[in-house]
């Protein structure tokens, strides 16, 4: 596809944990805008490093260690974010889009789930994610604004992630293949696919949780019974994801009143 469809991107644990009550097109939608705009300020900040490295070496400076900041991206001034229709199309497996495709995505993104919680430095912070969400159908286009507090998260991010040797994200922090989230077309499948990233250390990671952790993750607002929720939640999640064969491969298994998940990456083609 010509354009600018995302690989991937890197968002905090806790932030993968917090949009549960969004449909599975609201939340891809999301991650996709955010995406975007992540890519735009690493792209930034990677040309000001390389003229800062140029200019230091013609004054003898050393460019071991080039910081940039957020003002100095000015990504704050760059806030909007278009995904076109046919990419809207890509990741949610549809053939077509209209307004009616998102006919309450006001209500949920611009009110319920405006904002997202976020710790930093022992702080617990509230940021409010967007102005404004625009369907432009004269240029068949989702515009997305997001809020100058929405672009600072991109520096919380960017001091907080720390990569091993072989470039995989540390630190609390998970990157998401964006290609990996376009097969999964239900709600229940797309939020456990998001969990069972956090779990991972490396290639592979295993946590034993108990269900009332896992509903106030999955499901805060499920009013079914355990065994139902273990099957609807986790169990039929995970066989989703293993017969598309993503990026990892899951295994559960409920122990009373815990539930023991493992996840292994797959090796990459």
């Amino acid at each position: 596809m010509k354009g600018s469809f995302l690989d991937h991107l890197i968002m905090d644990n806790d932030v993968l944990k917090q949009f549960k009550n969004l449909t599975t097109k609201e939340e891809k939608l999301f991650y996709y805008a955010f995406g975007k705009l992540q890519s735009r300020a690493v792209a930034i900040k990677k040309e000001i490093q390389r003229n800062k490295a140029v200019n230091n070496k013609k004054f003898g400076i050393d460019s071991s260690s080039i910081d940039v900041d957020i003002e100095e991206i000015g990504i704050v001034s760059e806030l909007e974010v278009n995904i076109s229709y046919d990419e809207v199309k890509i990741l949610n497996n549809i053939n077509r889009v209209d307004k009616n495709n998102f006919k309450d995505i006001e209500k949920n993104l611009l009110k319920d789930a405006c904002t997202i919680g976020i710790w930093s430095d022992g702080n617990y912070t509230v940021i409010s994610l967007y102005e404004k969400i625009i369907f432009n159908n004269d240029k068949r286009r989702i515009e997305v604004l997001f809020t100058e507090s929405a672009a600072k998260l991109l520096t919380v991010i960017d001091d907080k992630v720390s990569k091993d040797e072989e470039g995989k994200c540390l630190g609390g922090f998970t990157t998401i293949s964006i290609n990996n989230i376009c097969p999964l077309k239900k709600s229940y499948d797309l939020k456990f696919y998001l969990y069972a990233l956090t779990i991972l250390r490396g290639n592979k990671g295993c946590i034993t949780i108990g269900m009332d952790g896992l509903r106030g993750i999955l499901g805060p607002d499920a009013k079914i019974e355990d065994k139902m929720f273990y099957q609807r939640y986790i169990k039929n999640p995970a066989k989703a994801i293993n017969d598309l064969k993503l990026d990892i491969k899951i295994g559960t298994e409920r122990k009373g009143e815990n539930v023991v998940i493992n996840v292994v990456k797959r090796k990459e083609k």
